[in-house]
């Protein structure tokens, strides 16, 4: 399972999010978050407040943030799949 997160006030860059668990970073095509951040694990709700993130939820609430991001990752997905990844 993987956990998706808002940024809420900068966008992807050095020392802006927590690395550890990190998957991919992503753009919102709703506007709402100026990046998508997808973990593989759940961020301490100390790391929302120093980072300013938000939890969107889990990749299963992710077509309601961004048509776009939920497509392609469900490809990739797919694709690492078929690959043996």
């Amino acid at each position: 399972m993987y956990y998706i997160y808002g940024m809420r006030l900068r966008g992807f860059s050095i020392s802006c999010q927590p690395m550890h668990d990190f998957v991919k970073r992503v753009d919102d095509a709703s506007g709402t978050y100026r990046d998508l951040l997808v973990y593989s694990e759940r961020l301490a709700h100390k790391e929302l407040e120093d980072f300013e993130l938000d939890f969107i939820g889990t990749e299963e609430n992710l077509v309601w943030v961004s048509e776009h991001y939920y497509s392609t990752w469900k490809a990739d997905q797919i694709e690492n799949e078929i690959l043996g990844y």
